[in-house]
């Protein structure tokens, strides 16, 4: 099995400037593409990559938005007339909207594997013998006795003079408990701390991939927003349902679940009315 410690990090290094993508000078109008000189090269490199792949994607909207009044559109009625117009526009903007949600998910992704690995750096191991691994278990047994003897902040404080003086029994004895010695939140906390100690560039490596993943979530939110922008700039709607759309933007917090409940609850309001008011033309009730 590969040694979790045996891990080394080094940035990417780009010595020559990236070309800008075509994309921003074309769709900067619509007043959400924001340049990118401020980003360091390490980070224009993936950012490009994604502009470029969205590109096709924006520029096939854009020419679909501009010809959506050419559509035979006939006699149909409002609510016909409006889907009609949404699958005329679906096909570039879900595109777009997958893409955003591929590079988003993947740079996240990439965090939580590095976590995951700074996390079996301090993973116990037990010895295969049999008299070793019962002396080990009794050992474990044994410290967490002590622990438990001991208030949560001098579980703590025991755990953390142990690993200064190299001695990570004690957090091993309680990485291995039944029940929880320390709160979770804190044991991983010293347990990344350790794998830092141990792996000084995976807390390199960590920091990139935070920073890339917030270049990320904050480019692809201009990208969607420009698929926004362009659909407006011609007084049409997004070609999705609300519940749809959230789907590729989920709530991070309580409160942003909340309202978009609430959005997709008046959007559903909304879709009810509409039908049982077409519902009484039909039937001359409204009349």
């Amino acid at each position: 099995m590969d040694n979790p410690s045996n891990f080394n990090y080094q940035r990417a290094d780009y010595f020559s400037e990236p070309n800008e993508p075509p994309l921003i000078k074309i769709f900067e109008s619509f007043g959400q593409l924001k340049a990118i000189e401020s980003s360091p090269n390490w980070q224009k490199h993936r950012l490009y990559k994604i502009y470029n792949e969205a590109q096709p994607f924006l520029s096939d909207l854009l020419a679909r938005a501009n010809s959506v009044s050419k559509l035979e559109l006939g006699d149909f009625n409002d609510s016909a007339k409006e889907r009609r117009r949404r699958d005329h526009l679906r096909g570039p903007y879900i595109s777009l909207l997958e893409l955003v949600q591929k590079e988003r998910s993947s740079s996240r992704q990439a965090i939580k594997n590095l976590e995951s690995h700074a996390m079996r750096i301090s993973d116990p191991t037990p010895p295969d013998d049999i008299a070793d691994r019962i002396s080990f278990d009794s050992k474990m047994q044994e410290i967490r006795s002590l622990l438990r003897n001991q208030d949560t902040q001098k579980r703590i404080e025991t755990i953390n003079e142990n690993l200064e003086v190299n001695n990570p029994a004690f957090l091993h004895s309680a990485i291995s408990s039944p029940d929880e010695i320390i709160p979770k939140n804190r044991l991983n906390e010293i347990r990344m701390n350790f794998a830092f100690t141990h792996t000084p560039t995976l807390k390199n490596a960590i920091n990139d991939a935070q920073e890339l993943a917030e270049a990320i979530e904050q480019r692809t939110g201009q990208l969607s927003g420009t698929a926004t922008a362009i659909l407006a700039s011609k007084d049409l709607e997004i070609p999705t349902s609300k519940l749809e759309y959230f789907q590729f933007f989920p709530a991070k917090t309580e409160r942003e679940q909340q309202l978009q409940n609430r959005f997709i609850e008046t959007e559903n309001h909304i879709a009810r009315q509409r039908e049982t008011f077409q519902e009484s033309q039909l039937s001359g009730s409204g009349l």
